[in-house]
């Protein structure tokens, strides 16, 4: 685990240079940065409010750009924000179904969709009744576009109970209601006399019955005012996603709404809804001396003691400044120096390098990050698995160019860094990717000795593949150079150990949480597979039983085999192991696999076609005497 304090440290100075990009965004009077800094109980842990607007903001519109913004107009302005495009409808199938026109961006609105699902229930419970195995893409995506809807609606009203409503009281209430006359009310106002107004109504009710067109004025507002919050109360127990309110019992958060309906006298804070209201009303009334004095309230009541030694600041910057995003930068600005230095200045060699080494430091800035926010290794998701598979590539290439200066080790790291960055990033489309793990992989021994092994080989199983290429590919135009060779046997090496290793590992996790050190899953299956690819490769090489070409061509073979174990597992979609996958890659993958497979066997073909007509040269008979 690295140092707590340094890696406070490394981010207050990232903040210090990024503080005033991101500085009072609401027209210079609302600071929602200081509303982002604000803890949440949401998906099992505790993070900053902007890491709860950028995943329900990439869930629903599939991206997180102003995603606090975003959320502060839905939860404290809804009657705006259900008009704000927030729902992303791509299938063009599913428009048509919905009857709704074509949006360039893609996005519509929480009304217009609300409007069209309540016109197509019909078309809602034929799916439902329809095994889910056999929905179409337009039906998948219909039952998606109704959760996230309710959702957005859910959102919509999480803050509801602490915003102004549209009825005022008038003089000539009765006298029990007169404290309460010509006042801005709110639900949890009405809620601290609503007995009282209960009792008015009965009282309207026995006088002139139920038919409202009978009351006078003052009667009908007081009858549609308590009708007004009863309707309130109905639509707010489905109001759970909002978590901001922390009570007692087991670290238990609960929403607004839940603390209201249930009565709940056990948050740790009893001020706390109190300071929330107070932050509802100053964004409503645009009041930014009440806005700040608000949530330094609910700072001072909460944050201390959930903010975990700076945690929830370092993830704000962590999502502020997306190190991923600046270290691919870096990755990939070296990758074309490089390319520009075969045929200009060699000297752009060596500014590549320090591009390299500042990419890698932000990268590894931005796993240090993970693991003090998550308190766990970096290596739990197949996202974060492949970020930190990058990173090791990327770190092993620099060192073995500190020891041979050859250009290959600084093609190798910025390819890999900049390809591995990419694969992470589609892998990460929807939602948080700092999610909790379930109890059995929650454990941090295991994640940090198994998981961390088992990636380092997927590391050295890939570096071992991208020079196998290069020397296959130097092979076939005849300019192969046998020091190649070497780098290959050594990587190889490496990849079957820490594979190895991690396997081993593995059983003896599954031994511990399942009873059985072996159950023939796919993923063991696939990490066995590599284990047995290069045992075979390197035996056959040794005993001279395989040619060069055909090792090296094996080695090369070994980026499909690791592929198929880290990601091919997952299409099958049984076992203990299936995680991490999304339909949308399957054809990404099938694609890699027959086009690598195409390359490395037409190399090999073209290098064994001609080294036979070398043989065929010098086998002929002289026709000199």
């Amino acid at each position: 685990m690295f140092h707590k304090p340094l890696i406070t440290i490394l981010f207050a100075i990232i903040s210090l240079s990024t503080n005033n990009v991101w500085a009072k965004q609401y027209n210079n009077k609302i600071d929602v940065n200081a509303f982002a800094k604000l803890p949440i109980m949401h998906e099992g842990r505790i993070k900053p409010i902007d890491s709860f607007a950028r995943s329900l903001r990439k869930q629903l519109a599939g991206k997180d750009k102003k995603a606090t913004l975003w959320l502060a107009e839905t939860l404290f302005n809804p009657a705006a924000a259900e008009n704000i495009p927030s729902l992303r409808i791509s299938n063009p199938d599913l428009l048509n179904m919905l009857e709704l026109e074509k949006q360039q961006d893609k996005l519509y609105s929480y009304k217009k969709v609300m409007i069209a699902l309540d016109a197509k229930q019909d078309i809602l419970k034929s799916i439902i009744k329809t095994p889910e195995d056999k929905w179409t893409k337009a039906q998948s995506d219909f039952i998606t576009l109704q959760e996230n809807t309710l959702l957005l609606g859910n959102l919509l009203s999480s803050m509801s109970l602490f915003l102004p409503l549209s009825i005022t009281l008038p003089d000539n209430a009765p006298r029990v209601l007169r404290p309460y006359t010509n006042k801005r009310l709110s639900y949890i106002d009405v809620i601290a006399f609503n007995d009282i107004l209960q009792k008015e109504v009965k009282n309207i009710v026995k006088n002139k019955g139920d038919d409202i067109e009978k009351y006078n004025e003052t009667e009908q507002i007081i009858a549609y005012l308590s009708f007004t919050v009863a309707n309130m109360q109905n639509s707010g127990q489905h109001s759970k996603i909002f978590k901001i309110i922390p009570v007692n019992e087991k670290e238990e958060w609960l929403s607004p709404w839940q603390i209201s309906i249930n009565k709940n006298d056990k948050a740790k804070d009893p001020y706390l809804m109190s300071y929330w209201h107070s932050l509802a009303m100053s964004f409503h009334d645009k009041n930014n001396t009440l806005w700040n004095t608000s949530i330094e309230n609910i700072k001072s009541s909460i944050e201390t003691e959930y903010n975990r030694n700076n945690a929830l600041q370092i993830e704000y910057f962590y999502n502020s400044t997306n190190p991923f995003y600046i270290s691919i930068l870096f990755y990939s600005f070296a990758l074309l120096l490089l390319i520009i230095s075969h045929y200009i200045n060699k000297n752009i060699i060596y500014i590549a390098n320090f591009l390299l080494w500042t990419g890698a430091t932000i990268h590894l800035l931005g796993i240090m990050a993970r693991i003090y926010i998550l308190e766990r290794p970096p290596v739990s998701t197949l996202y974060e698995s492949i970020i930190f598979v990058g990173f090791t590539a990327v770190l092993y290439g620099l060192i073995a160019y500190r020891g041979d200066k050859a250009k290959l080790w600084l093609i190798i790291s910025a390819s890999a860094g900049t390809t591995l960055h990419l694969l992470a990033f589609s892998h990460n489309q929807d939602g948080d990717s700092m999610i909790m793990l379930g109890a059995v992989l929650n454990t941090n021994f295991w994640l940090t000795t198994h998981v961390i092994t088992i990636t380092i080989g997927y590391a050295f199983c890939l570096i071992t593949s991208i020079i196998a290429h290069y020397a296959l590919t130097n092979m076939a135009i005849g300019k192969y150079n046998d020091a190649i060779f070497k780098h290959i046997h050594k990587a190889s090496l490496l990849a079957l150990l820490f594979s190895t290793i991690g396997t081993v590992l593995g059983g003896i996790w599954a031994d511990q949480s399942w009873g059985r050190f072996w159950g023939w899953d796919p993923k063991e299956n696939g990490a066995l597979l590599i284990v047995l690819w290069l045992v075979w490769i390197l035996h056959g090489n040794i005993s001279k039983q395989i040619k060069k070409p055909a090792v090296i061509a094996g080695m090369a073979y070994l980026s499909v085999i690791v592929a198929l174990s880290w990601f091919g597992v997952n299409l099958l979609s049984v076992g203990l192991h299936a995680y991490g996958f999304t339909n949308s890659m399957l054809w990404s993958f099938v694609i890699f696999v027959a086009i690598d497979t195409i390359l490395v066997i037409g190399l090999y073909i073209a290098i064994t076609y001609k080294s036979k007509q070398k043989d065929q040269k010098y086998s002929r008979p002289s026709l000199h005497p």
